[in-house]
């Protein structure tokens, strides 16, 4: 019996004249129950920006915009070039605003009304004054209020603002931090080496320490509880290997494992290679058969054995019974169960503590958010439809 219910509601329908859409440009709000589409540069080489089932712009593939989703995903904010070469934001495919300023890094909503972007002048003679400008609903607020994009652990886009000499920062999934007089010890643009520091120095636990065996054929991964544990290797999530809960007393990864078998040809062929470098003449008989058989660019061998490898998310220390054909993006929901986006042929599936939800042929984004109680919020693509589907976690 299933654990958690993955409750579907459509939000969109594909129709042939929007043409293929591209499944890695999906943007969702943080509930996921609006969404922007962009189809694959046509003939042309236009894409199309789909939002709330319509054509919303058509535009060259290379050409310079910045798209922002609102909150309650109701309302699409593009800034783009028009006819005349000159920026303009457009909401809702309605011109709104002109962009007073050379060039727009970014745009952001700070809630459902308020816009924002961050524009440059490369000349003063252009827009008045050279550099950073920051605009708000089409004004001028340089020396009021000014943004800037960090990530979190899992490689989401979160912006820290500064307003009337307050702070604060607007999260993935919606939210907003405490705010705070500017100045404060709040994330500003964080890079990547500081990033990394701050998540393996977490308050209630350190990342588990990983060793080479003796053989140096496996990886161990120490925990202080759960001892230790063998893989062929660790997966990688958004860069890092570990991560935690919310205070640091739990930490996942994704340990790979390959067959019995697979390990055995893989210590063959190591050897048929090491023989290779010895002057016996015999050794290149079986040994080069074996480099084309395995070579991990083009060979068979190498495909098969690929084939029989399998990603384990471990929680804790406890490792998963089942394992999967890739699995990605694990983390802890608010209570504290492990989430992860799974693999299973072609299709895909966000599986929360072992209980797996339904397959779809593609998923994004799944995020933790608290709408009458704790919920997990994900967005699921079968055949031509996209499904927002809700989880409640308690």
């Amino acid at each position: 019996m299933k654990k958690y219910r993955h409750i579907p509601h459509v939000v969109a329908v594909h129709q042939k004249e929007w043409g293929m859409i591209d499944p890695l440009m999906v943007i969702s709000n943080c509930d996921h129950g609006g969404c922007i589409y962009q189809t694959a540069a046509d003939q042309r080489d236009k894409i199309k920006l789909i939002f709330g089932n319509k054509v919303m712009a058509e535009v060259h593939y290379m050409s310079d915009k910045n798209i922002a989703l609102s909150p309650d995903g109701k309302k699409l904010a593009l800034c783009n070039m028009d006819s005349e070469q000159k920026y303009v934001v457009s909401i809702n495919g309605e011109v709104k605003y002109e962009v007073l300023s050379d060039s727009v890094y970014s745009i952001e909503w700070l809630d459902n009304e308020r816009l924002v972007w961050q524009g440059w002048n490369k000349y003063e003679s252009n827009h008045d004054a050279k550099g950073t400008r920051y605009f708000l609903d089409g004004k001028d607020v340089t020396g009021t209020l000014r943004m800037e994009h960090f990530l979190d652990e899992r490689m989401t886009r979160m912006v820290a603002v500064e307003e009337d000499g307050i702070q604060y920062v607007i999260r993935a999934d919606g939210s907003v931090s405490e705010k705070v007089p500017a100045g404060a010890n709040v994330p500003q643009d964080h890079s990547f080496d500081e990033w990394n520091s701050t998540l393996f120095n977490r308050k209630n636990n350190a990342a588990p320490r990983t060793y080479c065996n003796e053989d140096l054929d496996k990886i161990e991964i120490i925990f202080d509880q759960a001892g230790t544990l063998q893989f062929d290797t660790i997966g990688y999530n958004h860069g890092v290997h570990f991560m935690f809960n919310n205070d640091g007393s739990k930490v996942a990864c994704i340990g790979i494992r390959y067959s019995p078998l697979a390990r055995k040809v893989g210590i063959f062929i190591n050897k048929a290679l090491r023989d290779m470098d010895e002057s016996k003449w015999w050794n290149h008989l079986w040994g080069w058969p074996a480099a084309l058989l395995f070579n991990p660019y083009f060979g068979p061998g190498h495909i098969l054995v690929e084939l029989t490898k399998r990603w384990y998310p471990v929680n804790n220390g406890h490792v998963w019974q089942k394992g999967y054909m890739f699995a990605y993006d694990h983390f802890y929901t608010s209570l504290d169960q492990l989430a992860v986006q799974v693999q299973e042929g072609q299709k895909w599936r966000v599986v929360i503590d072992e209980d797996e939800g339904p397959l779809f042929d593609r998923v994004y984004n799944p995020r933790c958010l608290d709408r009458n109680g704790p919920k997990l919020f994900y967005l699921g693509l079968s055949s031509d439809t996209f499904y927002q589907v809700e989880v409640p976690l308690a």
